[in-house]
């Protein structure tokens, strides 16, 4: 538990208080609520952070600031690691962090644009189809990947499944 959940006085008792048939349950540790202020807190983080990314397009240009974008959402996205049970105001921390990349999300569009542009300059040809195709075809064929490696992972690490529809508590390896 860090510091700052304190300071909300807000302890779930690593998802004790979330149970709602407890004597000691708390909303605040829902997980309805925690998903819902997390979801607003990277989407306000990313409407607030929008102009900044166009500012730097503005600046630094659309490659520059694609590269950026690139690089902020694969090291946002690892700042999950460090989080445990019952770090909630930490992960709404996290989450508001996470959402400063997704501002940039029109970056990838338009960077895609001029590719197309310089396609056509150097061949002669629109091909705008098969990038657009390829563009949406690449996440379903890393789906895949993303979804089976760390689900084998977890199953090597020796993770416990459900029983009766109760979740386990899991083995350090595992969290």
């Amino acid at each position: 538990q860090l510091p700052s959940d304190s300071f909300w006085n807000l302890d779930c008792k690593e998802g004790q208080r979330a149970v709602s048939s407890s004597d000691t349950y708390d909303r605040r540790c829902s997980t309805m609520v925690v998903l819902g202020g997390c979801v607003s807190a990277a989407l306000g983080a990313a409407i607030i952070s929008t102009p900044v990314w166009l500012w730097g397009v503005g600046k630094y240009g659309k490659n520059k600031m694609w590269l950026l974008w690139s690089l902020t959402m694969a090291v946002t996205n690892y700042a999950f690691i460090a989080l445990d049970k019952s770090y909630i105001v930490a992960c709404v921390i996290v989450c508001t962090i996470n959402g400063v990349p997704i501002a940039a999300k029109f970056l990838a569009d338009a960077v895609l644009a001029d590719i197309i542009d310089y396609d056509e300059f150097l061949t002669g040809d629109r091909n705008e189809a098969t990038y657009t195709m390829f563009k949406s075809f690449l996440p379903k064929v890393m789906a895949i990947p993303a979804a089976a490696l760390p689900l084998s992972i977890m199953n090597a690490m020796g993770h416990l499944p459900a029983v009766n529809g109760r979740i386990q508590l899991q083995p350090d390896a595992v969290r």
